[in-house]
Parts: C-alpha cells; structure tokens; sequence
C-alpha cells in the first residue's frame, strides 16, 4: 500500500502504478485474501483495476482513521442498504497505527485529482468530445484470451480493448482491441447470414408439418364411453368380466389419445416459436444498421482474439453448432 500512496504522491498516473504493480507481482486485495488457503494458478493475476486503487487511495483506515456508518438500512429488518452522506459518516481519528503518512496521503489524493480524472469528465479531452459514442455491441464484446469484458473507448475511432490486461505487456491480449465500426459491420453481415438460414429452416419445417386431427373431441367421447360402460355395471347389463374387458380397451385408447395431445401441444408451441423466429429473421434483413434488439434476439456474446479473430454465440441456431468464426483481414 506504501508504494501505491508513494507512486500516487510523486504524481504517477494510475496507468503507471497499476504497471508496477502487475511487473512487481503484487497480488490484488481479492487475490491476498484467498492466498492463504489456496494457491494463486490464475496466469492473469495480479492485475489492479484502477478503481481498486482509487479506493485504496481515498481510504482513511491507512492513516490511522476508523471510519463507520457509510451504510445503512432504511428500515428496520429491511435488506436494502442505503449509502450514507460522506459527510455523515462516523470517524474516529488515531484509532490505530497508521500504514501512511498524513502528508504523503493528502499528497496522494491532491495529485489523484489532477492527474486521475476520468477522461470523459476533462472538458478539454477526447472523452468529452466524443463522450456519445456508443455501440450496440456493448456488453456483448468479450475477450476470447481472458474472458473479461472488452470496454469501448470514447474516441473517433472507438474500438473495443481488452482493457484488464493493459498493464501486462507479456500477456497474449495485450493492448487487444477492434475498431467498433468494423465489428459491427461483420456481425450485421453474419446475422443476416443467420436470419436467411433461419428462414429456410422454417419453410422445410412448414412443409414438412402435417394436419393433425384435434384431440379434445376423441378424449371426451372416451372419458363419456367409459362412464356408460361404468353405468351398464352397475345396472348389471354388463358382467364384471365383460365391464374389466372394455374398459381395458377404453384405457388403452385414453392413454394413447392423451400422449397425442401432448405431442400436439408441444408442435403448437414450436410452431408458435418458430413464426416469432421467423418474424424476427425477416426483420434483421430489412435492417441497415446494427441496433440493441437485433443483437439482443440474436448474439448471445461476441469473442474477440489477437489476430483480428472473433467467434459470435448465436442465442439462436439451425443447427447443433451455435458458434460462427470469421477473420477478419486488414
């Protein structure tokens, strides 16, 4: 903690003590905690996001303060927590040694101020020129080398970078990145792609569908023919013998009547999903642009390699294989 408070204080950026912490090797709060009872094996360790430092960073507890009641619960018994008023909170001074100098935090904070704001919030910086790039990709895009979330940057040419191993220049997917214009252009393609497939494998399942006789009338003739064979039973027209015999035969025709709605039933519901699916297939060719429910109906993520390599995860698919891998060339 001393060389984050003194790096921060010597007015190194955040990019810069995140680098020499994951150069050093020193294990984040999350993975010190779990260090003792197992062993790190994680080849991506020891990279610290940049909000754990600034956490870290403004945390009175390194200067001796104990600090209470940043939470609370707006009733009693109640599961929600609220957080409280800085300025209400609860501290206590000189509660215990201090791991920080007072200079050397308040030094740390002031340059923390000046340096480490975030970019879209500097009035002059690229962040606030560009601050409503979006992508309807976001959220979607994901790292096929370590598996986080690429994040989108607030550029002209906004791209997607694997923002979780920038300080880690032997890691495979360092400074990995897409231009978002780019991407989306492949994944509208390939989605139009899935959207003709899909249409296809409708019409054969419609040809292929077979009129099928409504079942609730037989059911109810034979649930009414066995309670007159029960009737002729009692009244004794029937003998015991000739009631067990008929009504083994009605049973059998119950049973099979019952399993045949059944399956009608379910034939219905897929019929059903396939004319939304079919629907929403006819949509996406109409599309010109990518958007959120197109992406949302149809790509369940979208992996990013080195390479200029990505695998999209199809939330819906013809076949057995619900992954399409494309390269794209430069």
């Amino acid at each position: 903690m001393r060389l984050i408070f003194g790096m921060a204080a010597e007015g190194q950026s955040l990019a810069n003590i995140t680098a020499r912490l994951y150069a050093d090797k020193r294990l984040t709060p999350s993975e010190y905690k779990g260090h003792s009872s197992r062993k790190i094996a994680n080849e991506m360790s020891c990279m610290w996001g940049k909000s754990v430092i600034l956490d870290i960073l403004s945390d009175e507890q390194y200067i001796g303060t104990y600090t209470a009641g940043k939470t609370r619960k707006p009733d009693v018994g109640s599961s929600k927590v609220i957080d409280v008023d800085k300025a209400d909170w609860v501290r206590i001074p000189d509660h215990h040694p201090a791991l920080v100098d007072k200079a050397v935090f308040d030094a740390a904070r002031a340059r923390i101020g000046q340096r480490g704001e975030p970019l879209r919030k500097r009035k002059l910086g690229t962040g606030e020129r560009y601050k409503d790039i979006k992508s309807p990709l976001q959220g979607k895009v994901f790292c096929g080398n370590c598996g986080h979330t690429m994040k989108l940057s607030s550029t002209r040419n906004a791209a997607f970078h694997c923002d979780f191993t920038r300080a880690a220049p032997d890691a495979e997917c360092y400074h990995l990145k897409m231009i978002a214009s780019e991407l989306e252009a492949v994944v509208l393609k390939q989605i139009r792609q899935q959207a003709k497939a899909i249409l296809q494998s409708a019409s054969d399942l419609a040809s292929q569908a077979k009129p099928k006789t409504d079942m609730d009338e037989q059911i109810a003739r034979i649930e009414e023919a066995k309670l007159t064979l029960y009737e002729k039973y009692v009244t004794k027209e029937i003998t015991a013998d000739e009631y067990r015999i008929e009504k083994t035969g009605l049973d059998a025709d119950l049973e099979w009547a019952l399993i045949a709605q059944t399956v009608l039933v379910k034939e219905a519901a897929q019929k059903a999903s396939v004319a939304g699916l079919r629907q929403a297939a006819g949509d996406a060719l109409k599309v010109k642009k990518l958007s959120k429910p197109v992406i949302d109906t149809f790509v369940d993520k979208v992996l990013i390699y080195p390479g200029s390599r990505i695998e999209i995860a199809w939330s819906v698919s013809t076949d057995n294989s619900n992954i399409t891998e494309v390269k794209i060339h430069a």
